[in-house]
Parts: structure tokens; sequence; C-alpha cells
């Protein structure tokens, strides 16, 4: 190509040179129209096209891109093992329209990462941390399906990891202000570190000390206004000023000259948290400050927010009860400083997973609230949607849900039904039904979300949490009733915006991740589901080590795992999972008993009959502690209990067990299809003592239950009806063989019949895919 009026030559795709116009000499090689030369790993997607004539240099930049993932990862973007495993045309597909994972993800996630990472002189955690953001960001520019959004030229590319070598904002970050301000910190952290945490905490001083003087002078107006109490308000403004001098000088001289380099051991590299730390040990020390107990539990509030800001609980409560105890004496117990103190560590105290410990704090605060400010105050329905979140949180549904439906009509009352509060309280009460379980409640919970989509994006904007909460809700609620096509579409639309939005680590993205992993688990598209799962983890076992929050995805990844007929991973990972959800929730909460269902399930399915039988004996015993609510997926518990037993050939307690089930759906007026599969395993049990009579009615009712309610019956159950046809099959059979009557032999051949009709759709019906939808 020509350059200054120079012939200069361009090679185009590594190792291979390609003439893209015209010939160069008579034996020029032509890359015809329908063939591909090349690397497929390297390959850019245009370059995988058949009808490539059109290649640039922004091939040889996304193949550049291939080799510095590979460089960072260990591995290339699209992974080895499936490229030799796939065809032709899947190979082409694949680099056409799959997006690899971000470099640091496929870091987090790898097995490899300890001996990749000792192969860069680093730590684990460390490299991850290294590629997180500006690595990740040059990476994918350069591996953009789209070459207009590459890098122009390889110098450009090349720049741009010197910008990040030197400390530069680079070209592929998103052009934003915060960003660059971020680089230019990092790059002179040492002159600006103190810098920052004084301006944080002159911040912090600033309103503290506003506060106090927006007292005093409230005291003096007060004054001025009551002529016959001027002495006693002219002594409290005096006093208030006081305080705001004292806090002044706290902060000045006790504080602040703590960032003073001959205060400081380690010279300008103090720290906000060191600060803090100090600011903490000082308040202690700090005579005149304990001699105002009102000053001194207002500096202590604000060092508990700061803390809680910053995700530091530990120390956040101690400050905040300190402040407390102050407040209660001056104030008494309804006080406003008690009352929203005793909200906010409500809230720290949930973020711990001390879930007791935050609904009594919680629920205190609530009472005294509406004592001092009624039922129809704002701040009184905000601690009420705070209390019902947490008994939601630990299993109590009933109270829960009366509570969120009182608040929703509380707030549409006073503050209108389009008012942005409305909205969230129902977005609360459509989350409480969903927790339920309970049909015609999801159905509630959908058709609420449906009806108020377009408010939540009128009033929030579409790209805004709020919306996408509600949108993601909206698609949870249509799973949870089985319209998993529908809900699938919602979700995928949701986690484009989310990723968009959030990025591809925030807590949204990863929430509509999970969901959708489970909308395609109960489609059957296990292998999806479990690639889902795995990118979560990933994250989660970085960001949130040891939480029930990690525990959930283990268990999500556990059953995709189980159903894929990896039972040994999965039952490792609902062991390592249970001690989370007992810790957090306690052993009667749905929580742990939904954990208990598919841990007992995948140990039965893996032939360890007894520790499955321990695991029921154990958790049932727990499951005593607190009231479980009504919900049709408790059934399945003494049935998969009775199961265990009918395998070990255990009759009457199996028998016990599916009467159980049965006369739980009987006594809660359950119409499921899990009642009449109840009545077939019960038929089952007599099946197998030969108890022909005993079996028959069961067995037919069973089958009969559950094609009326086939609907019902969720795909990896699909097997249940066929099921039942094969015990009516073998019912007749060896009634036949006892009794020598054709009439069982023709009732054989009759439900033989149903069930080959049966077993032939089945197989008639196209595998789901696992692939990546579009």
């Amino acid at each position: 190509a020509p350059y200054d009026d120079k012939p200069v030559p361009k090679v185009i795709d590594f190792g291979l040179a390609k003439a893209i116009h015209q010939s160069l000499t008579e034996n020029t090689l032509h890359t015809a129209h329908d063939m591909v030369l090349g690397t497929p790993l390297y390959m850019s997607p245009e370059h995988a096209q058949l009808n490539n004539i059109d290649i640039d240099t922004r091939s040889d930049i996304y193949s550049l891109g291939v080799l510095l993932y590979e460089l960072l990862t260990g591995s290339t973007p699209l992974e080895k093992k499936r490229f030799k495993q796939a065809a032709w045309e899947e190979m082409r597909r694949m680099i056409r329209e799959e997006d690899p994972p971000l470099p640091s993800l496929r870091l987090s996630s790898a097995e490899t990462l300890p001996s990749v990472a000792a192969g860069r002189h680093s730590e684990p955690a460390r490299l991850t941390r290294l590629v997180r953001g500006e690595l990740d960001w040059i990476v994918m520019k350069a591996l953009e399906k789209d070459r207009t959004r590459r890098y122009e030229t390889a110098n450009g590319f090349a720049a741009d990891v010197l910008r990040y070598l030197d400390g530069q904002p680079v070209q592929a970050a998103p052009p934003s202000r915060r960003y660059r301000i971020r680089k230019y910190a990092r790059r002179h952290r040492a002159a600006l570190a103190t810098s920052v945490a004084i301006v944080l905490l002159l911040i912090i001083g600033t309103a503290v000390s506003s506060w106090q003087a927006l007292r005093a002078v409230k005291a003096e107006q007060a004054a001025i206004a009551d002529r016959d109490s001027a002495k006693t308000s002219a002594s409290v403004a005096i006093a208030a000023s006081r305080r705001a001098e004292i806090v002044i000088k706290f902060l000045t001289q006790d504080l602040l000259a703590q960032a003073d380099p001959e205060n400081n051991p380690d010279g300008d590299k103090v720290t906000v948290r060191e600060l803090l730390d100090r600011a903490s040990d000082r308040v202690n020390e700090n005579m005149p400050l304990q001699r105002e107990p009102e000053v001194e539990a207002t500096i202590r509030r604000v060092l508990g927010s700061t803390y809680d800001t910053l995700g530091l609980y530990q120390p956040a409560e101690i400050h905040y009860r300190r402040a407390l105890d102050v407040f209660r004496k001056i104030q008494g117990e309804n006080g406003n400083d008690t009352l929203e103190i005793m909200a906010i560590l409500g809230q720290v105290l949930r973020n711990m997973e001390r879930l007791p410990e935050a609904e009594q704090m919680t629920r205190d605060a609530l009472i005294l609230r509406r004592d001092a400010f009624g039922r129809d105050h704002l701040e009184t329905l905000a601690l009420e949607s705070n209390l019902a979140i947490l008994l939601k949180d630990r299993g109590k549904l009933i109270e829960a849900e009366r509570m969120f439906r009182d608040n929703l009509a509380a707030t549409q009352r006073i503050l209108g039904i389009k008012h942005e509060e409305s909205l969230i309280s129902i977005l609360n009460l459509a989350w409480m039904l969903e927790a339920t379980g309970q049909t015609e409640k999801l159905r509630e919970a959908a058709s609420l979300l449906r009806d108020h989509l377009e408010e939540f994006k009128n009033v929030f904007g579409e790209d805004k949490p709020k919306f996408l909460m509600a949108l993601h809700e909206f698609a949870e609620s249509l799973r949870l009733l089985g319209e998993l096509v529908e809900a699938e579409q919602c979700n995928r639309q949701c986690l484009e915006r989310s990723e968009r939005v959030f990025g591809p680590t925030h807590d949204e993205t990863l929430g509509t991740m999970n969901n959708l992993g489970l909308c395609l688990l109960g489609q059957g598209k296990v292998a999806e589901a479990e690639v889902l799962f795995r990118k979560i983890e990933s994250v989660e076992s970085i960001s949130f080590p040891e939480s029930v929050r990690l525990a959930t995805t283990r268990n999500n990844l556990a059953l995709s795992l189980d159903r894929g007929g990896k039972s040994t991973e999965a039952i490792e990972l609902y062991r390592k999972s249970l001690p989370a959800f007992k810790g957090v929730y306690g052993g009667g909460n749905p929580q742990t008993l939904r954990l208990l269902l598919n841990f007992a399930r995948a140990l039965r399915d893996d032939g360890q009959f007894h520790e499955a039988l321990v695991i029921y004996e154990t958790f049932i015993a727990d499951s005593r502690l607190e009231p479980i609510p009504t919900y049709p997926d408790w059934a399945r518990l003494p049935i998969d209990w009775g199961i265990v037993h009918l395998r070990l050939q255990e009759f009457d307690l199996a028998g016990a067990k599916f009467r159980e089930a049965i006369a739980y759906c009987d006594r809660n007026s359950l119409d499921t299809w899990l009642r009449a599969y109840a009545q077939t395993c019960l038929g089952d049990t007599f099946l197998h003592e030969q108890k022909f009579a005993e079996a028959e009615p069961l067995l037919l009712a069973g089958y009969n239950g559950m094609k009326l309610r086939e609907s019902m019956i969720p795909k990896q159950g699909a097997s249940r009806l066929s099921e039942a046809l094969e015990r009516l099959v073998q019912l007749y059979t060896e009634w036949h063989a006892a009794a020598t009557d054709k009439v069982y032999d023709a009732k054989a051949a009759e439900w033989q019949q149903k069930l080959d009709e049966i077993n032939a759709a089945a197989n008639a019906e196209p595998l789901p895919t696992t692939g990546n939808a579009k």
C-alpha cells in the first residue's frame, strides 16, 4: 500500500502472506472466496467468513489481541479443548459469534491460576487484580467482533499498552472523568493519598460542625422569639456553640493532625482506613469529648457511617452502638437520633448476616417510631419495609407478606399510585410473593410487574437500577410460573442492559445471570446453565468468600452438575454450602430446606442412601424450630425420603413417608402434581410386596392425577408420567403371572400401548440446545 508515495509491504495474518488485490508474481497464491487459510484460534471474525475479500490490517489487531490474552491468562480467548472437539463450521461460528470472558474472569475461574501466577512471578489474587480493569479493556477492544471498534493500527494498540505501563489513561477505557482522575491519583499516589483522606474527613467535619452550628443558630432564634425563656435559650445556644467548637478542635487537632508526616510513621502514605482507626482511638482518649456526650455520640455516628460506607461493618457497629447508648440517655427511647441509629444498626447487622439480631433491632425501632411519629409517617413506612425484608430473609413469609401489603396500601394512599416509593413497594411485594412459590401468588406477582413495567421505565429510566430490578423480578416470576421461554427472553434483555450499565461483575448483573441460569436449567439447557453459574462463582469466591451468597451460587451450580450427571462434584458443592445456609438462616428456614432437598436427592441418586437418611433426619429435627410456610415443593421432602427407604426395601417406612406427603397436600388444599406422584410411589411400595389389589387404585389415581396436571410438571420431572405407566404395566404383568387371568394380560397390553405412545412422542422431540441463544 502507498505510504508517502512509497510502496510499503503489509503482512496479513501471522505467518501467512496473502495478496489481496492483484498478483505479485505469476506464482502468487490467491485465497479463494470459499476457502479460509490461517490458524483458527488466532483468526479474526471477518477472516473466518467464506467470502473474506475485504480483509485489512485490523485483522492483525484481533490476532495481536489473542496473543496478549494468552500472555496474560495462559489460555487463548476461545478454549483450545473446545476447538479440537468442534467441526470446522462450528469453529467458524465460535470465532464469529462467541465473546470470550474478560481476561480477569478467565484467570479467576481457571484451575491453572496458581501455575499461571507462578509463571508470572505473582500471587494468584494479585495477578487477577492486576489484569482486572485497564488490561481487560485493552484486550477486549482488540478482540471486538466489529473491527470498526478495534484499534486502527498495531502502533495504536502498542501505545495503549505503554500508557497502561506508564500509569497514563488508556484509550480503551470508557471516556469518564472519574476514571482519568483515578489514573492521575494512581500516578501521584504518595502525594495525593493524604489529600484524599483529608478532603473526605473535612467533608465529614464540615457536616458535623455545620450540624452543631445550625443547632446553635436555631437555639439563638428560639431565644429571640421567646423572650420569657431568653435566658434559658441563650444558655442552650452557648452550649451548642461550645459543642461545635469541641467538634472542630477534635477534627483539626486530634484527627486531621494525624495526616501530618511528623505524626505519621509511614510518611505521606496514610490511608483513609488508618485515619478512621486513629480517630476512633482519639475519641476514646479525648476527655473534653467525654464531658460532652452528645458531641461524642455525633462524632461516633459520623465515624460509623464512614466505616459503613466502606463496607467495614464491625467497626461501624461499635461506633453506632456507643452513639445509640448516649442518645438513649440524652433523648430517651423515642428520640429522633435514637430511632435513626436503631434503624441503621438493623441494616448493618443484616449486612453482617446476623439476621435474628437485625430483626429484633428493626422491630424495636419500628414499634418506637410508630409510637413517636404515627403509622403513616414516611420514616415509619421505610422502617416497616426494612423489617418485612428481614422477615422474608428469615423465612417468616406469612408475616412478611402481610407487612408488605400494608406498606404498599399506605404508601399509595399517602404518596399516590405512581410515586417512586409506591413503585418500590410494588417491587417488594412481588419479590415477596415469588418467595411463597404458590401458583396464585406467582400469577399476582407477574401481573403486578407486567402492569407497572412501563411506569418503572418512565419514572426511573430504562437503563436505571430500579427499572432493571423490576424487569429482573418480572422474569423471575415468569420462570417460577413455568413460562420459561418468555422468562429467558426477559432475562437476556435484562442481562445485556446490566452488563452495559453496571459492568460484568456488578451485583445486579450477577443476580440476573443467576436467574438466567435457573431458567436455562428448567428448560434442560444444563451445559449453558453450568457455564453461567461457574462465572458467578468465580467472581463471588473472590469478593464474597465464606458468604451465604456464594453458598447460594454453589447450590445452583451443584444443581446443574447433578442434572448433567456430575453427581460427585455436585455433592461436594452441596456439602460446602450447607454450613453457610445453616449459620445464617437456621436449620428450619425454607432456604436451608431447599438446599437440603437438593443435597439429599443427589446423595440418593449417587447411591449414598444412609447418608441421605442422616441428612433428612438431622435437618427435619431443625425444621421444627421455625414454622414452615404452605408451599407445594415441601411435599417433595417426604416423597424423596420415602424413595430412599424404598430403595433400601424398607417398605413400611417408605409407605409412611408417601402418606405424609399426600396428607400435607390435602391439609393445605394444594392442587399439585406432587400429590399424584406420591400416590404412584405409595402404590409402588405395595407392588414391591406383590399386594396387587392395594397397589392398583393408587397407581391408577396417581397416573390420572399427573396426566390431568401434566402442564405443572417441570421439564426435569417429565419422566414421572412414563414412570407411572411403567408401574401399571408391571402391576398387570405380574398380576397376570400370579393369577393367570387374561383380564390382567389385556390390561398390561393396554397400558403398554400408552407407554409406547409417550416414549415415541418423547423421542420425536428435538433435544434442547445447550448453545448460546440469540
